[in-house]
């Protein structure tokens, strides 16, 4: 898992530390801890007693997670309001993130792999996590026999749209959902020898109903993803997964 993607990436930001075996998010109880909890407090979200962690969940649904006025969630690149609101508290918080291990890149701990799974993105994060697996391929000579990339058929934001309009796509398909844009992203890369000859395989989850407007549905999440790529009934096997932190 490479650092956090650009561009809130800080060369301050510890790398290159071994897998982190716990990120301390809960306590030996079980319960949130003080991390966690230090977290809310800072922010002024604290009015209650934390006992478990969905009292955290609900926490951070209510105020970070506003639906819109077809009960759908915002997606996060939508979500400038709650930046503004509370972007006062991250030089308090971007600390506390480093004790609970969010910011880290942690590194395989393998050197060969059965198969690499790409994790969906934004355009920007797909492009980031393309280069990490170009950069352990060609500088940590780390190995796969199969490349997977879990996407969805959720389409393009605004941002992403503006940045493939800088494109020339007089002979290219121009990409509509995730997936499509994953694999363009990986298509146009010059892939170190070896690596160009590995199996590409395409995970494309579909959008998921909403029961209050059939007509907006919801998009798939990693999880979905991961449920498509299961029901490809994989070979057991090691597993190579590729996102970035705090994901």
């Amino acid at each position: 898992m490479p650092p956090e993607s650009p561009p809130y990436f800080s060369k301050e930001v510890p790398r290159n530390k071994p897998a982190i075996e716990s990120f301390s998010i809960v306590d030996a109880e079980g319960k949130p801890s003080i991390h966690v909890v230090n977290i809310l407090e800072v922010m002024g979200l604290k009015n209650k007693e934390i006992v478990t962690l969905e009292d955290v969940d609900n926490i951070l649904q209510a105020n970070f997670y506003p639906k819109d006025q077809y009960g759908r969630p915002k997606e996060r690149w939508g979500l400038k309001e709650i930046e503004e609101q509370y972007g006062a508290y991250k030089a308090n918080i971007l600390p506390m993130l480093d004790d609970l291990g969010m910011r880290r890149e942690i590194s395989p701990v393998e050197s060969k792999y059965d198969q690499l799974l790409l994790l969906g993105a934004s355009i920007t994060g797909v492009e980031f996590r393309v280069k990490y697996v170009l950069d352990l391929w060609e500088k940590g000579g780390i190995r796969f026999n199969k490349i997977s990339l879990l996407g969805g058929k959720r389409a393009m934001n605004e941002s992403e749209e503006e940045a493939l309009n800088e494109l020339d796509w007089q002979d290219q398909k121009r990409p509509k959902t995730e997936l499509e844009m994953m694999e363009f992203v990986w298509g146009n890369k010059e892939l170190p020898q070896g690596l160009q000859d590995i199996e590409v395989h395409l995970i494309d989850a579909p959008m998921k109903p909403n029961p209050r407007d059939s007509s907006k549905p919801f998009r798939p999440t990693t999880k979905d993803t991961f449920i498509e790529w299961q029901k490809e009934n994989p070979n057991p096997g090691s597993c190579l997964i590729i996102s970035s932190n705090p994901f």
